[in-house]
C-alpha cells in the first residue's frame, strides 16, 4: 500500500497548538508529514485539521454540500506578524486539468474545483491564505 493512502489519528506533541476538539484524523501519509511539521515547527503558532466547514454546490450530487479543508495554519514571522492560511493536500491528477487523465481524476477535479472556488470566497473574506498543496510541493519539503 502507498504511503500517500495510509490513514490514522495524529497525536500531537505540542497539543496548545492545535484547535481541534476532538481526535485529528490524517487521510494520508502527505497529510500526516504536514502534520508533524505544524507541530513541530517553532513559527506556527496554531493549527487545525478539517474543522472550518464550508458550503459549496457538489456538481455530481446536485445538492449543497459541506467541504472542510485539510489544515488552516496561522504563522508568526520574524517581524510578529501573523499569516493565515488554509491548505488542501491532493495530488496533482486531482487538482491539475493537465494530470488528470482517468475518468475519476477527472469528476474529482471537478468536485474539488466547485469546493475551491467556495473556500477562495471564504477565505478572502477572512484574510487568509488558500494553497493546494500536491506531490510536487511535498516532496521538496
Amino acid at each position: 500500500m502507498s504511503k500517500a493512502w495510509h490513514q490514522g489519528v495524529f497525536e500531537p506533541i505540542n497539543k496548545n497548538k492545535c484547535m481541534n476538539n476532538k481526535p485529528i484524523r490524517y487521510m494520508s501519509g502527505w497529510e500526516k508529514k504536514i502534520m508533524h511539521i505544524l507541530d513541530t515547527n517553532p513559527c506556527v503558532i496554531r493549527w487545525a485539521s478539517e474543522n472550518i466547514p464550508i458550503p459549496y454546490y457538489h456538481p455530481i450530487k446536485k445538492k449543497q454540500c459541506v467541504y472542510l479543508p485539510d489544515l488552516y495554519v496561522e504563522i508568526k514571522d520574524a517581524k510578529g506578524k501573523i499569516h493565515k492560511y488554509m491548505y488542501e493536500v491532493k495530488p496533482a491528477k486531482e487538482a491539475f486539468t493537465s494530470k488528470a487523465k482517468s475518468r475519476y481524476d477527472k469528476i474529482a477535479l471537478i468536485v474539488n474545483m466547485f469546493k475551491w472556488k467556495e473556500a477562495q470566497k471564504f477565505c478572502k473574506r477572512y484574510g487568509i491564505v488558500f494553497k493546494i498543496l500536491t506531490e510536487e510541493q511535498l516532496f521538496s519539503i
